[in-house]
């Protein structure tokens, strides 16, 4: 029982050992985006890509921002950046 506890204890060290995950949010310095943003799957061809944020509530989705120019009204895209 001993050398259980023993191994037990090791393997527990090692996995607390490990660092976390990053994400693309942890990874630089990234802006937050603003939570009253309309969101979006995807961007409407008359938007500009503007840069990229990271989720306000969970830090770990990256938005998309784009920018209707005749209106100035900002919005959120969810996915990639069209070719």
């Amino acid at each position: 029982m001993t050398k259980l506890l023993r191994l037990l204890a090791v393997l527990l060290f090692i996995f607390a050992a490990r660092p976390a995950a990053a994400t693309p949010c942890n990874n630089g310095p990234m802006v937050t985006c603003y939570d009253y943003l309309p969101q979006y799957q995807t961007a409407n061809p008359a938007w500009r890509y503007s840069h990229q944020c990271c989720d306000l509530y969970n830090h770990t989705t990256v938005w998309y921002v784009y920018i209707d120019d005749s209106s100035g009204q900002w919005y959120l895209v969810y996915t990639d950046i069209p070719s």
